[in-house]
């Protein structure tokens, strides 16, 4: 999930040092040549480290060691090269990547052409496990679709792509979560997912991400790559004022000869076979009742008003609430009904705070 951003850095280098492989696979003497891009040396105070892929920027003030720095230059660059030749695409500048403190949402942000700005909190300890796993390149991904989009860019489809592709690349399950969606009868019909608008709700907004993953992992396992990525440059061609929906469907039904209904037949049929956790379900639930609190909405009204929210508690909560909603699944010592009263609460909460602020 995103908000655009329109500052803009320069080009980061010639684009012949960037030439890469665009098999169907991306090949692993590749791969290794994109790990060992050396970076740019630094010390311990330096708030920027880059090669020719990336320059990673972090907060003012934040002492980051230079070996944190290295690996995350690392994992960071791992998972654009792979992005770049799962897409067959590579990128004409380097990318800007900017972490930016935030306590209140981790919402990651992108920006045209090149930038990125991630909210999760930087890793200053070697130990820190996210360092030594795969980076998600999810909003990098974004990045990829908008060049090759333009001005045809489907919201359910940027996101559908980002999560496919970012699953794949982290050995995600592709179906988990659109066959908890199923089961609790919140997926859409697919003509309706496929472009459904989801801004202004975190969980309409999971669910159309989800269930555009899956789907589009279904046309990745059953008709492959080469499928996959005609859909992907062919929906560059297809905006029509009035017509997207219909495009859309031509466009998937041409690239695997096969009609939407028949598709979404068998793509149901995958995730009914699915067995799912009678914990996660509830989770989602939470997720749903979580949403009422409409904190994406307070969190603009800060942005508007350029303020800060000065009540400790009220953050507090915040990410307790999501921890212990995130954590449910496996805590079995999270009680349902407990986590109910905490939402209610929050909403009531947020609510007064949204009432106040609109009133300065």
């Amino acid at each position: 999930m995103h908000e655009e951003e329109t500052s803009y850095l320069g080009d980061g280098g010639d684009n012949s040092m960037r030439a890469k492989s665009t098999l169907r696979i991306v090949a692993w003497p590749v791969f290794l040549v994109c790990i060992l891009v050396v970076g740019m040396p630094v010390n311990a105070a330096q708030t920027e480290i880059a090669n020719d892929y990336v320059a990673i920027r972090f907060p003012d003030g934040l002492d980051v060691p230079r070996e944190v720095q290295q690996l995350l230059l690392e994992r960071i660059t791992e998972s654009i090269c792979y992005l770049e030749g799962f897409l067959e695409y590579t990128f004409p500048r380097q990318i800007q990547y900017e972490y930016v403190e935030s306590s209140f949402l981790s919402i990651g942000t992108f920006g045209l052409p090149n930038i990125v700005r991630d909210s999760l909190p930087v890793p200053i300890d070697t130990e820190d496990p996210n360092l030594h796993k795969p980076f998600n390149p999810h909003e990098i991904i974004h990045l990829v679709n908008h060049d090759v989009w333009q001005d045809c860019v489907i919201a359910s489809m940027d996101e559908g792509f980002a999560w496919l592709v970012s699953y794949l690349y982290l050995e995600f399950p592709l179906h988990y979560e659109a066959s908890c969606l199923l089961a609790l009868g919140e997926l859409p019909p697919l003509e309706f997912l496929l472009i459904e608008h989801h801004q202004g709700s975190r969980f309409k907004y999971r669910v159309s991400a989800r269930g555009n993953l899956s789907f589009l992992g279904l046309l990745y396992e059953k008709f492959g790559h080469r499928a996959i990525i005609r859909l992907h440059k062919g929906l560059a061609e297809i905006c029509g004022e009035g017509m997207v929906r219909d495009n859309v469907i031509s466009l998937i039904e041409e690239c695997t000869s096969t009609p939407l209904a028949e598709l979404e037949h068998e793509w149901h049929s995958v995730l009914h076979a699915t067995e799912v956790h009678p914990r996660y379900l509830a989770a989602l639930l939470l997720h749903k009742e979580y949403d009422k609190a409409d904190l994406l909405t307070l969190f603009h009204l800060c942005q508007y008003y350029n303020v800060e929210i000065d009540d400790p508690m009220f953050i507090a909560e915040v990410q307790s609430l999501e921890s212990d909603i995130q954590n449910f699944v496996k805590d079995e010592s999270l009680n349902e009904d407990d986590l109910r009263h905490r939402i209610q609460a929050l909403r009531e909460w947020a609510t007064e705070m949204r009432r106040r602020m609109r009133g300065i």
